[in-house]
C-alpha cells in the first residue's frame, strides 16, 4: 500500500472520528424516522393478521363442538398470530432500538471529551494562576496586570490651570496606556474573559469616580448572588454590566466553597484604569475577571 493511500486512509478515519457524534446522531434521527414509517405501514398489515384471526376464530367457534379440540386450535392460532404480528413490527423494532442506540452513543462520546477539554482546561487554568502568582510575588501586582492587558506607561500633555497666577499652562502626565490594537468588539484578544468598561458602555459616566461606584456596586452584589446561589456564570455579570455575552461565559464563572482552597470563594472584576493609545486617548477601565473556570462539573444539583 502506496504512503499517499495510507496518509488518505488516515485522514478519512480521523474525519470520521472527528465527526463522529454528528454522524451518529444524525444517523439516529433518520433511523428514527424510518422506523416510524415501517411501523405505520406494519400497523396496516398487523391490521388484516388480526381481522383474519377474528374471522378464523369464529369460524373454530361454530364449526368446532369438541372442547378439547377447540381449545387447541385456539391456542395454535393465536400462537401464530402472535408470532406474524411480531414479525411484522420486527424491523421497526430493531431499527428504533438502533436509532436510539446511535442517539446514546452519540451523547456518550460529547460527554467524554467534555469531560477530557475540562481536564484540559483546568490543567491550563492552574498552570496559568501559578504563572501569575510567580510574577506578583516576583515582581508585584502592577506588573502582573500591566503584563496581562498589555498596559504601558505614557507621558500626555495636558492643559491645567496654575492656581496661583490662574493661567493656563501645559505640563505632562504620566498615564496607564493600552495599544488599541489589543481591543475587538469583544475585549482583549489576548484574554478570553477580559472586558474594557468605556464610553460605548450604556452605564459609562463622564465622572470617573461613577464610574467606579458602579463598577464597585455590581461587584458587591454580585458577590452577594455568589454567597446566596453559590455559582454565579460569567455571562451574568456582563449583563449586569452592560456588556454582551459569550459563550464562554455560559459555563465559565464562580463557585462560592471557602472550603476549597483552589477557588477564591469571592468575585474580582481586577479594576484598572488606563487610556487607549491611537483611539484619541480614550479612557477606559480594564477589566480583569477572577473567574474560577469552567463550572458545570462543580455544581452540585438539587431539587
Amino acid at each position: 500500500m502506496s504512503n499517499k493511500l495510507k496518509s488518505a486512509m488516515a485522514q478519512v478515519g480521523f474525519g470520521l472520528k472527528k465527526h463522529s457524534p454528528t454522524i451518529f446522531i444524525v444517523s439516529g434521527v433518520i433511523g428514527i424516522g424510518v422506523s416510524t414509517v415501517f411501523t405505520c405501514k406494519a400497523a396496516i398489515k398487523a391490521k388484516d393478521v388480526i381481522t383474519e384471526y377474528k374471522e378464523d376464530k369464529e369460524t373454530i367457534d361454530v364449526h368446532d363442538s369438541d372442547d378439547e379440540a377447540k381449545e387447541k386450535e385456539l391456542k395454535d392460532l393465536t400462537k401464530n398470530v402472535v408470532i406474524d404480528v411480531t414479525k411484522i413490527y420486527a424491523p421497526s423494532v430493531v431499527g428504533a432500538l438502533a436509532s436510539i442506540g446511535l442517539i446514546v452513543t452519540s451523547n456518550h462520546i460529547l460527554s467524554q471529551r467534555n469531560v477530557y477539554l475540562a481536564a484540559a482546561y483546568s490543567g491550563l487554568s492552574k498552570s496559568f494562576k501559578f504563572y501569575r502568582k510567580n510574577v506578583k510575588d516576583e515582581y508585584g501586582k502592577d506588573i502582573d496586570k500591566a503584563m496581562l492587558h498589555g498596559i504601558k506607561k505614557k507621558m500626555v500633555k495636558k492643559t491645567v490651570v496654575n492656581e496661583k497666577t490662574g493661567e493656563e499652562e501645559e505640563v505632562e502626565e504620566e498615564v496607564s496606556s493600552v495599544e488599541s490594537n489589543y481591543i475587538d468588539d469583544q475585549g482583549f484578544e489576548h484574554s478570553p474573559y477580559s472586558k474594557f468598561f468605556a464610553e460605548d458602555n450604556p452605564n459609562w459616566d463622564i465622572n470617573p469616580e461613577m464610574n467606579y461606584f458602579f463598577l464597585k456596586t455590581a461587584q458587591n452584589y454580585c458577590n452577594d448572588i455568589l454567597k446566596i446561589n453559590k455559582h454565579v456564570f460569567l455571562n451574568d455579570v456582563y449583563q449586569k454590566l452592560g456588556m454582551p455575552i459569550t459563550k464562554a461565559g455560559q459555563s465559565v464563572g464562580w463557585v462560592y466553597d471557602p472550603t476549597n482552597e483552589d477557588i477564591d470563594s469571592y468575585i474580582d472584576f481586577g479594576m484598572e484604569e488606563a487610556i487607549l493609545n491611537g483611539l484619541d486617548d480614550e479612557p477606559v477601565i480594564c477589566l480583569d475577571f477572577n473567574v474560577d473556570g469552567n463550572i458545570m462539573n462543580s455544581l452540585e444539583w438539587s431539587v
